[in-house]
């Protein structure tokens, strides 16, 4: 990942005055790596404390020493199972959230980076927009139509995940949407999405925490993907 990160730092450092774009898309990518690695270190943590026996039964007889053993165990016992679960809940809930936005984030940037370099892929998304007379006028044909593309990307930035990811992949065209191990599919992101919706909404159950960081590694290497085909079509590593 670094080294992706230096390559594209490099490749356009002295070719292109978008760098801004480019540094942001990969500053959020990089946190949302760090929150993933962060968040999950402290839900496993708390998911093996959950398992612990000895943790289970944390002495309290010095704090009251007149209370039953056997009653304070279980009252010590059913504290720090809910408290745990909430702990759990929560870092599952933020990882995920917080990945997903990330990647909402670098969809974007790379749509207003290569919409702005190459508005000719980009003009059948506006061809049957009207155009006034006063534009005409005052304003170039160039001009107007990176105008309205300008227009189109800002309030794609409306429209869900999917849609961002659709009409990013018919710019790219990729072939057969692999990179290494990972294979981009659009119903894994539909239900990632879903989940992240449920747990902004607090109407998820009880997901495992394998089964969310596995969504939020899925997350992380889509990322990844995208940010690879922009550097194959900005041929970035030569």
């Amino acid at each position: 990942m670094a080294r992706f990160c230096t390559l594209i730092l490099v490749g356009w450092k002295f070719m292109n005055p978008r760098l801004p774009y480019l540094t942001a898309t990969i500053h959020i990518h990089h946190m949302a790596n760090q929150a993933y690695s962060m968040i999950k270190s402290v839900a496993y943590a708390a998911q093996n404390a959950y398992d612990d026996d000895e943790f289970m039964k944390i002495p309290l007889q010095k704090e009251f020493p007149n209370a039953d053993k056997d009653k304070l165990s279980e009252l010590v016992k059913l504290q720090t199972e809910i408290t745990l679960d909430d702990s759990i809940y929560c870092a599952q809930a933020t990882g995920l959230i917080f990945t997903h936005s990330g990647l909402e984030k670098c969809i974007e940037e790379i749509i207003e980076f290569d919409s702005s370099q190459h508005p000719e892929e980009w003009v059948h998304f506006i061809e049957n927009k009207k155009v006034s007379l006063k534009s005409i006028i005052e304003k170039s044909k160039d001009d107007i139509i990176k105008d309205y593309i300008s227009d189109f990307t800002k309030n794609l930035k409306k429209e869900s995940l999917l849609k961002k990811i659709d009409i990013l992949l018919s710019i790219f065209k990729p072939n057969d949407g692999t990179m290494g191990d990972y294979k981009f599919d659009k119903e894994k992101i539909q239900h990632i999405d879903n989940l992240r919706h449920q747990y902004a909404h607090g109407k998820t159950g009880e997901p495992k925490i394998d089964e969310t960081f596995s969504s939020i590694e899925y997350l992380i290497k889509t990322g990844d993907y995208f940010l690879s085909l922009m550097s194959e079509k900005y041929d970035v590593y030569t």
